[in-house]
């Protein structure tokens, strides 16, 4: 392990992604967009750095106002990691609870882990191989692939297979269609390597991109798992505006429950439409944004998402604060044949406050981004859970005949110790416990420790 330290020391690297759950490249990159700098779709997570260097060639640094300039000047230092060609990162966390109502960048949802993972990048090839272990997990498995992946190019084109985790729409604190709840799918995936307008093949200002997977559920009772598929079209007319629409599908498979004989399930999908507008201020700049999902079940209810957010240099901290309501309909047994709902391994794949029954929450949240480069993340919500009165499952240990007012708050601090060491800390706080897959969710903090060679 020292030798294979001292190597990577010497190697250090980055992938040919961002991260879903880089909220800070996020923001960076919003900043750049809303001031109409650049035209690049940035509600597909994860999202390829090709299309961001493309993008960041075309800036002219002396045109850019101080707040503009201290986003380009971030993502070049971003971008001149992730050029380097291998990357060993060590990861642990230690938590006192696992972690519910999960946004964009939320920590791991299972309370104590470590994870060591090796990057190596070429022109037209990545891989990523991850090993993680997981203590008292949720899903009962302590050995995890997860976030591996390997992948290549051909012309314009990612092709790729593996357990990426994915973020897709325009919100901070949930996404109806797939967000990084859950853990991540084994997939096949393709994904635009370069989506940005400065590339653009028909030589219009339009900018767009295309990202498709399939895979299998992994829930531990199917005998015979069920595929699950998406594909997103995002596209930026303006440089001012995004769309996006996306389709997700579970086809049928077979779920074993003790001796009797196998039951296939039926199949299940979704879509989606969601869309981002902005405007650039002196001031700041100010964004409404709002995503749309429907199922096929028996019900077929609508699942909604609302945000306005705004981004402002307040002396030498770059904030964001944006406020979010989320409507979810439930996705269960009541009103669909899939036995599990949209989850995989009892995590929902789309909102964090899918739970069982009807939720409707309200998130108030700010980043704040300091120039010595550390990060204060901070949320105030109240969330009701249960909201269709049904008696048959509890989202709450308080609530189980009727709805639950519950209100939760998250804070969180993340501050690099050197070039190789990042330390986070966090607060969890729940005004009742929470019941998921059998394990009860209390008030709790968190330590994080990442180190990158």
């Amino acid at each position: 392990m020292i030798t294979l330290l001292a190597t990577a020391y010497k190697q250090s690297a980055a992938s040919p992604w961002i991260d879903a759950g880089d909220a800070r490249t996020r923001h960076h990159l919003l900043i750049l967009k809303d001031a109409g700098k650049i035209r690049l779709p940035l509600n597909t997570w994860p999202l390829m750095w090709s299309g961001v260097k493309s993008e960041l060639d075309e800036l002219r640094a002396e045109s850019l106002s101080q707040r503009e300039l201290w986003s380009y000047q971030y993502l070049r230092h971003q971008l001149k990691r992730a050029m380097r060609e291998t990357e060993l990162s060590i990861q642990a966390q230690a938590a006192s609870s696992p972690g519910a109502f999960a946004g964009f960048s939320a920590p791991e949802n299972d309370p104590q882990f470590g994870r060591i993972s090796s990057t190596f990048t070429r022109t037209n090839f990545a891989l990523k191989l991850s090993r993680s272990y997981v203590f008292d997990p949720l899903d009962d498995h302590t050995n995890r692939y997860d976030d591996s992946y390997i992948a290549t190019t051909l012309g314009n084109w990612v092709l790729g297979v593996g357990a990426q985790s994915r973020w897709w729409g325009p919100g901070w604190q949930s996404s109806q269609m797939l967000s990084t709840n859950a853990r991540p799918t084994p997939a096949l995936f393709v994904q635009r390597k370069d989506a940005s307008a400065a590339k653009n093949t028909y030589r219009t200002p339009v900018s767009w991109d295309i990202a498709l997977f399939a895979g299998e559920l992994q829930q531990n009772d199917y005998e015979r798992k069920p595929l699950f598929s998406g594909a997103r079209l995002s596209v930026s007319p303006s440089r001012f505006l995004e769309i996006g629409a996306a389709t997700t599908q579970i086809s049928s498979g077979e779920i074993k429950r003790n001796d009797e004989p196998a039951e296939e399930t039926e199949s299940y999908k979704m879509i989606s439409l969601d869309w981002r507008a902005s405007t650039n201020a002196p001031w700041g700049q100010l964004a409404v944004y709002q995503q749309m999902a429907q199922d096929n079940s028996k019900l077929g209810e609508n699942s909604y998402v609302y945000g306005i957010e705004n981004a402002m240099l307040l002396g030498n901290t770059h904030t964001r604060v944006a406020i979010e309501y989320n409507d979810n309909t439930p996705v269960t047994t009541e009103n669909t044949d899939l036995v599990h709902g949209y989850r995989n391994y009892e995590r929902s794949l789309g909102s964090a406050f899918n739970f069982d029954k009807h939720s409707q929450s309200a998130t108030l949240l700010a980043q704040h981004y300091f120039s010595n480069g550390h990060q204060l993340h901070w949320k105030l919500g109240r969330v009701t859970l249960n909201n269709d009165n049904t008696p048959e499952v509890a989202a709450t240990e308080v609530a189980e005949q009727h709805a639950q007012n519950t209100s939760f708050a998250a804070v969180s601090y993340s501050a690099p110790v050197n070039s190789w060491l990042k330390i986070s800390v966090g607060v969890n706080y729940f005004a009742n416990k929470l019941r998921l897959a059998d394990e009860t969710i209390s008030s709790g903090g968190y330590a994080t420790f990442d180190l990158e060679f």
